[in-house]
């Protein structure tokens, strides 16, 4: 397809922004709403033309339209538009997220905070707990599937068909499919066999990538090496427990899905503290403060012995007539602060 071709009467293609081994994607104009809203339109397109290789790419298509129909009621998945045969041609038509993939945020030598990735990993293992409650499995979860939207910073978790897979060629000459990112794909999947848990792997390698700074295709592909590399980060020890299970090599160690990892991951989201609450109540603090007022007012009576006032300087003064020094001794024990 061509800029400016039009499916269905409705969708003006504007412009190609991807492809892969079985399709093409693009952006377009929807005509049917007044504001031309922009939208995604993937179009089915086998590189390979191998009658079993058309098979196995119109399969996944359809799969990606019926996943994408289950899954779009989520807010942080784009919603599936339309899924229709034009021409031959296959196309599927879903929401357009105005924002940025995370490959402008995963870059070598940035690393993130310990906040900051703890957040990351919430908020997608959130969307994850969704995905797998619908028994889906991702099988690519790294940064450039994972976009965060302008308008509120909120991620969006894309991609969850056929278009940007692979096709190979297994031994005995059957075309197989290849799905997912090497450097984020756990040994189960690579061997063709993914679970929930392999999405977990690729999510405890996102984590690392943040704290480390270190591309994926340069972290260790030994379990070992990774866990010591965790066990060295100057983070909170659950949250290198978390990461540790995330990237274990045997998928029966790691969390089973997003609903198990969250969990295990909300302990370390520090919330605010309320305020320390003390065993007095309003009246009691407030009839205290009155009280202390009043005792300070009474010169604290209670609590120190009266204090007596000399006279007998003055008397002194007035026996010898000495009224110049008698007038300001009468003035001091005037002004003379006392405990009553």
């Amino acid at each position: 397809m061509q800029s400016g071709d039009v499916l269905r009467q409705r969708y003006k293609i504007i412009q190609s922004i991807g492809g892969g081994g079985f399709g093409d994607t693009y952006l377009a104009l929807d005509h049917d709403f007044p504001d031309n809203r922009k939208c995604v339109v993937k179009h089915l397109a086998p590189k390979n033309s191998d009658p079993q290789a058309i098979a196995i790419a119109t399969r996944l298509f359809k799969k990606e339209a019926q996943c994408l129909s289950r899954l779009g009621e989520h807010h942080n998945i784009p919603r599936l538009y339309a899924y229709f045969e034009e021409d031959g041609e296959f196309y599927l038509v879903q929401e357009f997220i105005e924002g940025h993939t995370l490959n402008s945020e995963f870059q070598p030598g940035k690393q993130w905070s310990e906040k900051e990735t703890v957040d990351f990993l919430r908020e997608l293992l959130e969307i994850l707990a969704f995905v797998h409650q619908q028994g889906t499995i991702h099988r690519d979860v790294k940064p450039g599937n994972i976009m965060r939207a302008d308008k509120d910073g909120k991620l969006f978790l894309i991609d969850f068909g056929a278009v940007k897979e692979k096709l190979s060629v297994d031994d005995s000459g059957q075309p197989t499919v290849v799905i997912g990112t090497p450097s984020y794909m756990p040994p189960e999947q690579a061997t063709g066999n993914p679970k929930k848990s392999s999405d977990i792997y690729s999510v405890g390698i996102l984590g690392i990538q943040a704290l480390t700074g270190k591309a994926a295709h340069g972290l260790p592909r030994d379990e070992e090496e990774l866990k010591q590399i965790i066990e060295e980060l100057p983070i909170d020890t659950q949250i290198q427990y978390v990461l540790g299970r995330m990237v274990s090599f045997q998928h029966k160690n790691r969390f089973a899905d997003g609903t198990e990892a969250l969990q295990a991951l909300i302990p370390t989201i520090v919330e605010p503290k309320p305020p320390k609450k003390t065993s007095n109540s309003p009246k009691i603090v407030l009839f205290t403060l009155l009280g202390a007022i009043a005792l300070i007012g009474a010169g604290l009576y209670t609590l120190l012995p009266p204090k007596q006032p000399s006279y007998q300087a003055l008397e002194v003064y007035l026996q010898n007539k000495e009224w110049s020094k008698a007038d300001p001794e009468t003035q001091r024990l005037l002004l003379e602060p006392t405990n009553y």
